[in-house]
């Protein structure tokens, strides 16, 4: 099997795993990229990154991986739990991350993925990596009551308001 049907065969197995929705392919059929947006469960996170799978990829050579984003979903799951602030953790890869991350899938690579498809590895080696040097979610903050009611009534009003108006 040549490099480019393993490379289709493994962005479908991407597709399954994850979801259609979670492989962005590029718009170019000539240019062989992609970003994943792949869940680190344990951390009710979303880690973007953008893979370019080069020609002699993976007989000879690794996938480029660039880190696009990650996402604190623990806030974005709990927004409409009214009386509660959900803080943001700050999902941040510093130099030193990037480049500790980088040399560790280069090694996987080289060492244990015998020249075989690495993304998927690579995505599961990552959320664990960033689980553990990522702060977890942090508890959520009671508003003040009055906060609360006045988020109700305000709530209420508007509804009425809309009622009279239709």
């Amino acid at each position: 099997m040549d490099n480019r049907q393993r490379q289709q065969d493994e962005i479908l197995a991407l597709e399954a795993i994850f979801g259609a929705h979670a492989v962005e392919k590029s718009g170019n059929p000539d240019e062989h990229t992609f970003i994943l947006h792949a869940p680190i469960d344990t951390m009710e996170a979303q880690l973007d990154l953008r893979f370019h799978l080069p020609d002699s990829y993976p007989s000879d050579t690794p996938p480029v991986f660039e880190w696009v984003c990650a996402h604190d979903m623990s806030a974005r799951l709990r927004e409409s739990s009214p009386g509660f602030i959900y803080p943001v953790r700050q999902l941040v890869l510093s130099d030193s991350m990037y480049d500790m991350a980088s040399t560790e899938l280069h090694r996987v690579w080289d060492e244990e993925m015998c020249r075989d498809v690495a993304v998927y590895s690579w995505v599961v080696w990552l959320g664990e990596y960033l689980s553990e040097r990522w702060p977890q979610p942090l508890d959520p903050i009671p508003l003040p009551k009055d906060s609360v009611a006045n988020v109700a009534s305000s709530s209420t009003i508007t509804n009425d308001t809309q009622s009279a108006t239709s």
